[in-house]
Formats: C-alpha cells, structure tokens, sequence
C-alpha cells in the first residue's frame, strides 16, 4: 500500500506544482497534468509480470498490488477535479456509506437462508447490487452518460 500511495502522490503534486509554478498553468489544469502523470498501466505491468513469471512471486503480486492502489488514487483523484460537489453528492456520500455499512451484514443473512438452491439466489443478488451501484441515478432529472443519435 504504500509502494501504492507513494508512486501516486509523489509524480501527482509533483508534475501538479511545476505545472503551476514553473510553466504557469491554472490550478485545475495542472491537478490533471498531476494525474496524468502519476497513473501506472496495470495492464502493461501485468503483461510483463506475466511474461517474466513474476505474478506468482511474492514480489510480482506486491508490484501489481501497488499498481492497482496507484490506480485507484488516479480514478479518486479524477472525481475529486471533476466532480460538481453539492448537496446531492453528499446525499448520495452518506447513502452509500449506509448501504456499504449494512450489505455485508445483509448479504451474509440472505446467502445463509436463501443460499444453496438451483435458482442460484446468490450470483442474481450480487448482479443486481452491482447493476445497481452502477445505475444509480440522482432522479428524472439526470442526463445519460452519452447519447447515441
């Protein structure tokens, strides 16, 4: 983790502040040139851990680990720059901190009483709650992501 974090935070306000003060950017613009250049390629990581056999060292699993942690880092920080923060969003911050408090509870309750059976209750539950993490909406009023015309 904190291979992870380091390899994130140090190129991000790194390149963030001579972006600012050395070229002369805005603040925004450079928060991104921080970004952009911070971020790892899992997958070209991955590609070379496999080629080399590192993904079933110890070593090989810590560097992915980090990479997906410094991944992480660059999606929070995209939706930190970008994201319009009002009352809605702390709405939807406070629900989802309610429902990702109470579903590990309630999905242990459901998987042992309905669990086990042909319909397969438990691959359709983790569907919907994962379609519906994804789906969510803020009301009628919310503008799709793109628009196929």
């Amino acid at each position: 983790m904190a291979v992870g974090l380091t390899g994130f935070f140090f190129p991000f306000f790194g390149a963030a502040l001579v972006a600012h003060y050395v070229v002369g950017w805005a603040w925004r613009p450079s928060w991104l040139a921080g970004v952009a250049l911070s971020t790892t390629s899992v997958a070209v990581v991955y590609a070379v851990m496999l080629e080399l056999g590192f993904n079933r060292t110890i070593y090989g699993k810590a560097i992915l680990a980090a990479c997906f942690i410094n991944d992480l880092g660059t999606v929070i920080a995209l939706g930190l720059i970008f994201s319009p923060f009002t009352v809605r969003t702390m709405i939807f911050v406070g629900a989802a901190l309610f429902v990702f408090l109470v579903l590990p509870f309630a999905t242990q309750w459901i998987f042992e009483r309905y669990g086990g059976r042909v319909s397969e209750l438990e691959t359709k539950y983790l569907l919907f709650l994962l379609f519906g993490l994804a789906g969510w909406r803020s009301g009628p009023a919310a503008k799709p992501f793109c628009r196929l015309t």
